[in-house]
């Protein structure tokens, strides 16, 4: 495989308590890996808190819902990232909507860039 350059690398980082979330984001590496030619690092947030984001250029943050708010090790790394990083955001829950909460504490976060 072709070196990839420091700027297409890819963190999938998650916060899960079932494991929904992991097992998400495992599927989303296999596809970017596979199908994309991404060089991608999968991080579960419960046993590295404080991924460095420097090497980063896109970062995918996943998170449980939990009574309508998502897990604090996930926001708390959204809010680590600055405007060089492509942030996308993968929930998972129980319920097919998503709380309207949920979304204002993300635009809040990302509107600070």
């Amino acid at each position: 495989m072709p070196k990839v350059e420091r700027n297409q690398r890819t963190l999938i980082a998650y916060a899960t308590k079932s494991g929904v979330t992991g097992e998400s984001a495992a599927i989303i590496a296999e596809v970017l890996r596979d199908t994309f030619h991404y060089e991608v690092d999968v991080v579960d947030l419960k046993k590295n808190t404080n991924p460095p984001l420097r090497d980063y250029r896109n970062i995918f943050i996943g998170s449980g819902i939990r009574m309508g708010r998502w897990y604090g090790r996930a926001k708390k790394l959204l809010e680590r990232t600055d405007e060089h990083h492509n942030i996308i955001i993968f929930l998972s829950a129980c319920s097919p909507v998503i709380p309207r909460n949920i979304m204002q504490q993300c635009s809040s976060i990302l509107s600070m860039f």
